[in-house]
């Protein structure tokens, strides 16, 4: 879905909007890991297009009930404003725009009561529901949104192993906020050290429109370059894990900024780098993480191609590795030696490896 600065959008519809802060519905807690903001319009009453169009243009979908649990969730963490969500009724039968299953309900006594073209709003009295004709006109709505999933750079491509995230932050994120909220994660501003990782993060993490800033030219999420008043070269900058700054892809004309700096992608197209100030939460909305094993597994020791590495199921897995187990450890843990004439990697060199090799005969691609 393009995303594109709320402000722009909803002021053009409806003039001036209170937006709550984004709540997280944690899988720690039972959760989808989904995230909900209520946005309330004020005088400036919205129907039901208009809402959908407002969620859509934030990456989000007008929020869909799916349980009881997600309800009091949603009810608990908003103000009693009547506002629309995600339910809509076409040829007598009620539909989550999202094509979840309509399989939980929580009407309001001697609800529902219309018939098509009348959608869902919540919350009548602000604990139930109620429905009402596509002309009526609300002051409020509720955008739900999953995150963006996390992506590993397998070593069997490439890569280093590691896993990256692209995070919206909806409203605008300074680089300060973003490194902060990186750390938060378990994990840090992804650093580009290499063409290949470049690449991979620009053209793979970076996609999703939501993390840009939509107008003009496109300014890109936020990654882990970084220049102090401490260490002020301004044509470089420094990787915040301290890794070697010797691989760059400047956007022409940049780095055009001061001593306190982060670094960003520019140009939706192009995705190349440019320094911005790194204390303004309107110069971006997003920022990509990097984490060196997936973040909340177990570690435990992992054998790939007769190495040992202390990983996390998932990488070693996604790695083509062998994993110990959580807790496990390489000095316990036996790796076999790599044997490149096992080609069918079954444990023994026979006729089955032959006959790959011969089938494979001749000039390689």
């Amino acid at each position: 879905m393009k995303y594109y600065e709320i402000g722009a959008i909803v002021l053009g519809m409806v003039g001036s909007t209170v937006q709550a802060e984004p709540v997280q519905w944690s899988m720690a807690d039972g959760g989808n890991g989904h995230w909900y903001e209520q946005i309330n319009t004020g005088s400036n009453l919205i129907t039901w297009q208009d809402a959908f169009d407002i969620a859509e243009s934030m990456g989000g979908h007008l929020v869909t009930i799916t349980s009881q649990e997600e309800d009091s969730f949603v009810h608990s963490s908003f103000s009693c404003n009547t506002g629309w969500a995600g339910g809509t009724r076409e040829n007598g039968e009620w539909n989550w725009i999202t094509g979840e299953v309509w399989d939980y309900t929580n009407w309001h006594p001697g609800e529902p009561n219309g018939g098509d073209g009348y959608h869902l709003e919540v919350y009548f009295k602000c604990t139930a529901w109620n429905d009402m004709h596509a002309s009526y006109q609300r002051d409020s709505l509720i955008v739900e949104w999953e995150p963006i999933p996390l992506v590993q750079w397998q070593i069997e491509d490439g890569g280093n192993g590691h896993w990256y995230q692209g995070v919206t932050a909806w409203g605008g994120i300074s680089w300060l906020e973003a490194n902060a909220a990186a750390a938060e994660m378990g994990g840090y501003l992804a650093t580009l050290t290499s063409a290949d990782e470049d690449q991979f993060v620009c053209f793979t993490i970076a996609e999703p429109e939501e993390l840009w800033v939509m107008k003009g030219t496109p300014r890109g999420p936020w990654l882990g370059g970084q220049r102090t008043e401490e260490d002020c070269d301004l044509q470089a900058m420094n990787w915040i894990t301290g890794e070697p700054w010797n691989y760059t892809r400047w956007h022409s004309g940049n780095p055009n900024d001061d001593c306190t700096s982060g670094l960003q992608l520019w140009d939706y197209g192009v995705r190349d780098w440019q320094d911005n100030h790194d204390d303004d939460p309107t110069r971006a909305n997003g920022y990509i993480v990097e984490f060196t094993t997936l973040p909340g597994s177990a570690s435990g020791a992992c054998c790939l191609d007769g190495l040992c590495i202390t990983t996390a199921a998932a990488d070693c897995s996604g790695n083509s590795g062998s994993w110990g187990g959580p807790d496990s450890s390489c000095a316990d843990f036996d790796c076999p030696e790599s044997c490149p004439s096992d080609v069918d990697g079954d444990g023994d060199v026979g006729v089955s490896d032959i006959l790959i090799l011969i089938a494979a005969w001749g000039a390689c691609p």
